[in-house]
């Protein structure tokens, strides 16, 4: 493990890094790091968390960062200036349970791949610059317990197969440019306590069902035009 706790290093993350062939965990968030992430960091096939999360790091991820990291369960890159695609990559860690890239820079879509994640269970894609449809496909991660999409620039409408996630607890789409209706399908969610689609331009009558009861017009405010309870 390497954990350099509380200090004020600041700087680049050195190359050097990568010999550490037997790295487990590697935590260096909360720091003043800057400049890219050295793909090396990527080859160190035995690293099972990795949090760089709340520095200034720039720049994309490695196209191949997938590709020597078969042991990953926790990814935390939220809070720093990254840009560039959300790699396809990304979503083939078959033991990846955590997956943060919140306020960051990233473009683009969110990768059909993330179906494939049948063990995460925190996935964080929040403040970004996302343009694109929620993927028909991520009803597939099942094991999700919380969902963040808000703040980016979602369009499209929010897919049924949201419904699949049975054991979703916390989905925050708020603060996007999603339309249509509210699917019903989301009445299924039994663990569902958290929900918000507020600032979107959605329409169309609130669903009733499930734990649609308990939620307050706060979920809902700054929408096309939903209607209901609420």
């Amino acid at each position: 493990m390497l954990d350099i706790g509380s200090n004020s290093l600041h700087g680049n993350i050195l190359e050097e890094i990568g010999s550490l062939s037997e790295l487990q965990v590697l935590w260096l968030d909360s720091k003043k790091l800057r400049g890219s992430i050295p793909s090396l960091v990527f080859n160190i096939s035995s690293l099972r968390f990795i949090n760089l999360s709340n520095n200034s790091l720039s720049g994309s991820l490695p196209e191949g960062i997938c590709n020597h990291l078969p042991k990953l369960g926790e990814l935390h890159l939220s809070h720093n200036q990254l840009n560039g695609q959300i790699l396809a990559n990304l979503f083939r860690f078959r033991e990846l349970q955590y997956l943060s890239l919140q306020s960051n820079g990233f473009i683009g879509s969110i990768p059909r791949q993330i179906g494939n994640l049948s063990m995460l269970k925190e996935l964080y894609l929040g403040e970004n610059n996302l343009k694109c449809t929620i993927p028909n496909t991520i009803g597939g991660a099942q094991s999700l317990v919380s969902l963040f999409l808000d703040h980016n620039k979602m369009q499209g409408p929010i897919h049924q197969s949201l419904g699949n996630l049975i054991s979703l607890k916390f989905l925050d789409l708020s603060n996007n440019s999603l339309s249509g209706v509210i699917p019903k399908s989301l009445e299924a969610l039994r663990y569902l306590n958290y929900f918000n689609v507020s600032f979107n331009s959605l329409q169309g009558e609130i669903p009733t069902g499930g734990h649609f009861a308990n939620f307050t017009a706060k979920s809902f405010m700054h929408n096309g035009a939903l209607c209901g309870v609420p």
